[in-house]
């Protein structure tokens, strides 16, 4: 019963003056309620935009995880005297969340190349990387000259 009285006097409003302020503080009441709710709605699509750019960062990260293990695998095939040939194909990595190969072949100029790529499945996001390499003629072994994202 007292829970209805003060319900009752908080929508009349605290009268004070009989001549004005009449519902006043009711009004106050219901406009913060309202603004509390419209804030911690902003509040939680705010969230959930963020947390979806998040998602896709560390897939985007992961993804570029893979490109530097493609790389380090390319690097030490050809420190242990790995044969390349144009449009040749490795396949480094394969699961279910990840696929990571490199795919071998040479510019206009005849100077090989090799591309990393990168995919990650679950996310459908994907990075590349290249990988410029000649052989020394000396040694016979194959020298990498620069490995940069593509």
């Amino acid at each position: 019963m007292k829970c209805v009285n003060l319900f009752i006097v908080i929508m009349n409003g605290i009268k004070v003056n009989k001549k004005c302020n009449k519902g006043f503080i009711s009004y106050m009441v219901l406009i913060i309620g309202l603004l509390s709710i419209l804030g911690a709605t902003v509040l939680w699509e705010l969230a959930r935009v963020n947390e979806s750019v998040v998602r896709d960062e560390l897939a985007l990260i992961d993804t570029r995880y893979g490109v530097e293990r493609g790389f380090q695998w390319f690097y030490l095939y050809t420190q242990n005297r790995g044969a390349v040939e144009e449009r040749q194909y490795f396949e480094v990595e394969h699961s279910d969340d990840i696929s990571v190969y490199i795919q071998v072949g040479s510019n206009y100029d005849n100077t090989p190349f090799a591309i990393v790529h990168s995919i990650n499945r679950n996310s459908h996001r994907s990075s590349r990387g290249k990988i410029e390499f000649h052989k020394d003629s000396t040694s016979g072994l194959y020298v990498i000259d620069k490995m940069y994202p593509y």
